[in-house]
């Protein structure tokens, strides 16, 4: 997916169905920021992804104070 870079111990592809399975510790990084999970499922046909555990940091910019 464009932008995005994923770590993975293990992966799994299936082209017939256009599928790839990352397991065992899963890192997306995005800029500044960065998703973490047990594992994760990208349907690489609609660039959506699946996780399953998930923790994050996500750069929110700058914020004002009220």
């Amino acid at each position: 997916v464009k932008g995005v870079r994923a770590e993975a111990p293990e992966l799994e592809l299936d082209l017939g169905k256009q599928k790839l399975w990352l397991r065992g510790g899963v890192r997306l990084f995005r800029g500044q920021g960065w998703v973490a999970a047990d594992g994760a499922e990208i349907d690489l046909a609609t660039a959506r992804v699946s996780m399953t555990n998930v923790k994050a940091s996500l750069p929110v910019g700058n914020l004002k104070k009220p």
